[in-house]
């Protein structure tokens, strides 16, 4: 069975005082949304938006310096 996953950024407000981020892989963005609200129980304003893997790099970076 083919895979066609893609990979999605979600933008929200951690709960302070720890940094926070959400990388999902999901088959659209409908998906991807519906998955992060049940992540992100707690927050009511998030963006979904598409990664692009045509090529290498860094998708997330946490450093946990706040």
């Amino acid at each position: 069975m083919k895979s066609n996953m893609k990979i999605f950024k979600v933008i929200f407000e951690p709960i302070y005082p720890v940094g926070g981020h959400l990388i999902i892989a999901a088959e659209d963005i409908a998906q991807a949304v519906s998955i992060a609200k049940e992540t992100i129980y707690w927050e009511t304003e998030i963006e979904v938006i598409e990664v692009e893997i045509a090529n290498s790099g860094v998708i997330s970076f946490a450093s946990g310096d706040y």
